[in-house]
């Protein structure tokens, strides 16, 4: 019997390990062919959510990612960051602010997605869903979020949610309806010219 419950020990250990294996050979691939990455566009719903300020908003807009550059459209504003500067247009007044690059909250932590390391980040395998595969990054060194939870398509390896959890309670749920990557992108640059009767107020 002992015997028995030894051998029992023995098959359960080696299933695990092979499970565990399998998990990080999965892990090793989604992280390999997002850092592979030249840049990225997602048309996407966004969910905003913090219980504590009962705060509960929907927006709908698209992300454009390269480095640490981006541009991002939403419901009623538009953001330009070139890594230096940041335009900020307000649409139903015409209005651009220019300022020194900055955070934008749920907005440039997604740039940390091109950064995956197992040296910056502990990585965990969360759920093996029927189509999915969740992922869970949370940061070694201080950031200014808690966690990103990544859902990805078993068969491709494309990202279909982004969840970012911020230090305030709050979390960003970005569900993807269409993603591209590898695009020929001319620049992070806003033309005021392109905007007649625009105010421009500069606030750098």
């Amino acid at each position: 019997m002992k015997l028995f419950f030894c051998f029992l020990i023995l098959i359960s250990s080696i299933s695990n390990f092979s499970d565990e294996k399998i998990k990080g050979e999965i892990i090793d691939d989604i992280v390999t062919k997002i850092s592979g990455y030249k840049n990225i566009s997602i048309d996407f719903d966004l969910l905003y959510e913090n219980i504590s300020l009962d705060i509960k908003t929907n927006k709908k807009g698209k992300l454009i990612l390269e480095n640490d550059k981006f541009s991002i459209d939403l419901d009623e504003q538009m953001i330009i960051n070139n890594g230096d500067i940041q335009w900020t247009y307000l649409k139903d007044i015409n209005e651009v602010q220019i300022s020194n690059n900055e955070i934008t909250t749920g907005v440039s932590k997604l740039s940390d997605l091109f950064k995956i390391s197992k040296n910056d980040y502990k990585i965990l395998f969360l759920k093996d869903e029927i189509n999915f595969y969740l992922i869970e990054l949370i940061p070694k060194t201080i950031k200014s979020f808690i966690k990103i939870q990544i859902k990805f398509q078993k068969q491709n390896k494309e990202i279909s949610e982004i969840k970012v959890f911020d230090k305030e309670g709050g979390k960003f749920t970005y569900s993807i309806n269409r993603l591209k990557y590898d695009l020929e992108i001319n620049s992070f640059y806003f033309d005021t010219s392109k905007f007649p009767g625009i105010e421009i107020i500069d606030l750098r």
